[in-house]
């Protein structure tokens, strides 16, 4: 009951953010509520799987990782006044960076996997 408080006021103040006007502190203040769920998620491993527990760290992981890419993308919008084609080639590699992190997320729960089934299967 405890840890599915923690992750609806995860929810919550996450969804809160979108009343800040400032696109970059927007994103300052989302990565570091990340960072911190993370932290916490890693403290305390609150399943009783230990699978679920590293499934969820690498997706806190990534959703800082999102943030991170959302920080420099939007630091590059409002830092650059005009769109000179540096700028536009470096926010195309945050979008496609953040756009293959999930495709990252199932590959790494494909290895995880076949090096379980591996591992006891050496054991047997």
């Amino acid at each position: 009951m405890y840890w599915e408080s923690m992750v609806e006021l995860r929810r919550l103040l996450l969804s809160l953010l979108v009343f800040v006007n400032n696109q970059v502190l927007q994103i300052v203040c989302s990565l570091f509520l990340c960072f911190s769920f993370l932290l916490q998620h890693i403290i305390s491993f609150p399943f009783k799987n230990n699978r679920s527990n590293y499934i969820e760290s690498i997706s806190l992981a990534l959703l800082c990782m999102s943030a991170v890419l959302n920080l420099g993308k939007a630091s590059i919008i409002s830092q650059s006044l005009s769109v000179d084609s540096y700028s536009f080639v470096a926010v195309n590699v945050f979008i496609s960076l953040e756009q293959s992190m999930p495709l990252f997320l199932i590959l790494v729960i494909i290895v995880a996997e076949i090096g379980a089934k591996a591992f006891k299967y050496e054991m047997n």
